[in-house]
């Protein structure tokens, strides 16, 4: 009898035990995927931000002549006329309110505000233009400003914001050098100060790796999104035809277990603090001394993704290197060139706090002889060839694009 009740109760046991398991394993949650963000791409958010109002007066006009690759003069007195209310809306705003950051929601729907933007800068860039071809010294000084500012602005930023900023810098910068010989001292001096303020921007970029950190997140939870919705029209149109092998890959997981498909998502969205640290050591090192820039190794199926999502900020960086070193050396030819106007000659040397060349990390080159001087970058070789360049004044020295020298 005993045995009966033994045998009876471990056999009680046993379905105790199975049913448990059972009911375990219907009970085990499927896989779930990361939330990377709960900010959407191309979401459109009202703000206060003088550089976003300014960016709704330009969008709410004629659209068509956003899209204009050129211009004749009448059309461009037109233009002018039409987006004055949004030029004089950013260069009206405080420095305190335009130099406040661009919302990071700007960061993601960032495609019509450029359009705006790149109006109000065209814009500047014609009065900057119109300016110095009467001579209107004036006209000049108060176009510098509003380029400059409008410019800090931008590098407050994005990736898009920031390369917009350098663009207007650079084109700035190339109008101006041709013309400098004929303004006084004064002037060089005031030019020189405006453009001054320019080195913590330029050299920090403060809200790069902020913004795009936020946009690329954004981008793994929108693809995320996009795969468990199985709507892949929106990532073609986005990514183009290189994103088909991609999408076909991800298509082809839906045949694999949970984990697998959530591990992909990991292994992209993990792969966003391995770019921003990577930004953020280079932001730390001169050009010439930095080494080519990592990307992650080992088996990476999302790496078509990853290239997209997360390679915006590499391009950028390397225009900025150049636009930082030859705003310093822009900001020096206007001190050098007052001197040598009042004193009749050249610098013979640098001037003591010179500073130090960005773009190597070392004293920047300097050559005179009478009236006319060269300032230049040593290069990516850190060699003084003496201001030797090519045609894009990058090698094997780093210089202005044009202006007086021998």
């Amino acid at each position: 009898m005993a045995r009966r009740v033994l045998k009876g109760a471990w056999i009680a046991c046993c379905w105790v035990a199975l049913g448990v398991g059972l009911c375990a394993c219907r009970s085990a949650p499927p896989p779930e995927f990361p939330t990377w963000s709960t900010l959407k791409l191309d979401a459109t958010v009202g703000s206060d931000h003088p550089m976003l109002q300014a960016s709704r007066m330009i969008l709410a006009q004629d659209r068509e002549i956003l899209s204009q690759p050129s211009f004749t003069p009448d059309q461009r007195a037109k233009a002018m006329k039409a987006w004055s209310p949004a030029v004089a809306k950013v260069l009206g705003a405080s420095d305190a309110s335009l130099e406040e950051p661009i919302p990071v929601h700007a960061t993601l729907s960032a495609e019509d505000d450029l359009v705006a933007w790149r109006a109000i800068g065209r814009s500047l860039i014609w009065q900057l233009e119109d300016a110095l071809e009467q001579d209107d010294v004036s006209g000049v000084q108060s176009s510098s400003r509003g380029i400059v500012r409008f410019s800090r602005a931008l590098l407050s930023g994005s990736a898009t914001h920031v390369d917009l900023g350098l663009t207007l810098l650079d084109e700035h910068r190339e109008r101006v050098l041709s013309a400098l010989e004929k303004f006084e001292p004064t002037f060089l001096r005031s030019l020189a100060t405006t453009l001054a303020t320019l080195e913590q921007p330029l050299a920090t970029m403060p809200q790069l790796t902020k913004h795009e950190k936020e946009r690329m997140l954004a981008s793994v939870q929108w693809l995320q999104d996009s795969y468990r919705a199985e709507k892949w029209d929106g990532v073609r149109e986005r990514l183009g035809r290189e994103s088909i092998p991609a999408i076909d890959y991800l298509r082809g997981l839906r045949g694999k277990d949970g984990p697998a498909r959530a591990e992909f998502f990991k292994g992209l969205g993990d792969e966003v603090e391995f770019e921003l640290k990577t930004i953020e050591e280079a932001l730390k090192t001169p050009a010439a001394r930095r080494s080519e820039l990592p990307i992650p190794s080992g088996d990476r199926p999302w790496k078509r993704f990853a290239k997209h999502f997360f390679r915006t900020m590499r391009p950028v960086l390397a225009k900025r290197d150049l636009t930082q070193s030859r705003t310093q050396m822009l900001v020096l030819r206007c001190r050098l060139l007052a001197q040598t106007k009042e004193a009749a000659a050249a610098p013979r040397m640098l001037p003591p706090g010179t500073g130090i060349d960005p773009f190597t990390g070392l004293p920047f080159g300097y050559a005179a002889s009478g009236r006319t001087f060269r300032i230049y970058s040593l290069g990516r070789d850190r060699l003084d060839n003496g201001g030797k360049t090519d045609l894009l004044f990058e090698s094997p020295d780093l210089t202005l694009e044009s202006g007086p020298g021998f």
